[in-house]
């Protein structure tokens, strides 16, 4: 899924074009100076590859993590599908 498929995926849902882009930061690294309040922050990790990484309720950030605890990473379009089936509750 791309940002366009996100977005308008997201629409389908009840967010706003601005809300669902509002949703997620594209960070140059993972340091907490590149990372902001928003939902999600895709952190590039090398060879095309991204994680997901979420602010904390107390502060800090932790990683995004699929089935069994396991940190995603995969490609952009993997970072947009796996935040579309996070909000659409898949």
């Amino acid at each position: 899924m791309n940002r366009e498929e996100f977005i308008e995926s997201m629409m389908v849902l009840g967010y706003t074009e601005s809300g669902a882009d509002d949703l997620i930061w594209i960070a140059a690294d993972s340091t907490e100076s590149n990372l902001t309040l928003r939902a999600f922050n895709f952190v590039t990790a090398g060879d095309d590859q991204y994680e997901i990484f979420l602010p904390g309720d107390r502060g800090g950030y932790f990683k995004a993590s699929v089935s069994y605890g396991v940190p995603f990473r995969g490609s952009l379009e993997d970072a947009y599908l796996w935040v579309y089936n996070d909000r659409a509750g898949l």
